[in-house]
This record gives C-alpha cells, structure tokens and sequence, in this order.
C-alpha cells in the first residue's frame, strides 16, 4: 500500500505540474494577443487622428470626430467579442487542461 500512494501522489503532482505548465503557456500567448490588439489598436488611432487635418469639410470633419470617439468607445467590447468567439476557444483547443478554470486568461502573479 506505501508504494501505491506514492505512485497516486505523483500521479497527482505530474498532473498539476502538466496544468500549470499549460495554464502558463496559455497566459503566455493570451498575453501577446492583448499586446499586439492594443499595439495595433493605438496605431490605426493615431493614423486616423493624423488625417483629420487634411479634410477640409467641416461636415466630414465632424462625422470622422465622432467616428473616432466612437472607435475609442468600441474598443474593449470588440476586444472581448474577438477573445469570446476566436482566441478563446483556439486557446481551450491547444490546452485541454485549463479549459474550466475560471482564472484561465488572468495571469497570476
């Protein structure tokens, strides 16, 4: 019986150490999704910001303002919709193991 619960704890502790291995990768890559969304994000912004000074329509002037108000607004919604219906069930494909936990996109410090 010794040896038995001794192959059950390390049965047990390979498989937490497979589950933190994956819960980190996926935190990992979800990570770089983030910064390359906010990178991206920022910079087509700033390029719309930019070219507000070449329009010389007050009434196209205004509808690219709120456009870009509106773009900024829209920003954490589009964010969550992408994670919801591409990242999230990619990353729950590519690591079986964390695919219930709760704290599956929030890193751990």
């Amino acid at each position: 019986p010794p040896t038995q619960s001794n192959q059950q704890k390390e049965k047990i502790q390979s498989a937490d150490e497979q589950l933190q291995s994956q819960l980190y990768q996926r935190h990992e890559e979800y990570h770089t999704f983030k910064s390359i969304y906010n990178a991206c994000f920022i910079v087509v912004m700033m390029i719309w910001g930019c070219l507000f000074p070449l329009i010389h329509s007050n009434a196209l002037s205004s509808i690219l303002g709120v456009l870009w108000i509106g773009g900024w607004m829209i920003f954490a919604p589009l964010k969550r919709e992408i994670v919801i219906k591409k990242i999230g069930p990619k990353l729950d494909a590519k690591y079986p193991l964390t695919v219930n936990r709760i704290d599956k996109n929030k890193k751990v410090k």
